[in-house]
C-alpha cells in the first residue's frame, strides 16, 4: 500500500480549526458558521455575508473580515479542492454542529 501524503504542509486538517477561527474573528454564531455558502464570501471586500434567514436578528448584516478571518477562509478555499469544485450555493464546511460546540466550549479552557 502507499502511504498517505504527509499533512504537515496544509494549514487544516479538519473544518473544526477553521470554523473556530471564524467565530472567534467574527462573532459569528453556530448556526450562521454552518449556513455559511462560499457565496456569501466577498474576498474582494473582505466581507461575509450573513442571510436574513439564518441571522437571529432576521436582519441581513455584512461582516467585515480582520486579517486571520480573511487569511483563514483564503487558506480553507486554496487547500480544498473539493470546495472549489462545489457550487457556490454548496455549504463551506462538512463539520458536525455537535463537534463545533464542544470545540467552541472548550477554547476558552486551555
Amino acid at each position: 500500500m502507499e502511504p498517505l501524503p504527509s499533512l504537515h504542509a496544509v494549514p487544516f486538517t479538519d473544518h473544526l480549526m477553521p470554523m473556530v477561527l471564524l467565530s472567534i474573528n467574527t462573532g459569528m454564531r453556530r448556526g450562521e458558521l454552518f449556513d455559511l455558502k462560499w457565496s456569501h464570501v466577498n474576498f474582494d471586500r473582505r466581507i461575509v455575508t450573513v442571510s436574513a434567514q439564518t441571522a437571529k436578528s432576521r436582519k441581513t448584516r455584512h461582516i467585515p473580515l480582520n486579517a486571520e478571518a480573511f487569511e483563514t477562509l483564503k487558506a480553507w478555499r486554496s487547500q480544498c479542492d473539493l470546495c472549489q469544485r462545489r457550487s457556490k450555493s454548496r455549504p463551506l464546511g462538512g463539520a458536525k454542529s455537535g463537534h463545533l460546540i464542544r470545540a467552541l466550549a472548550s477554547a476558552g479552557r486551555a
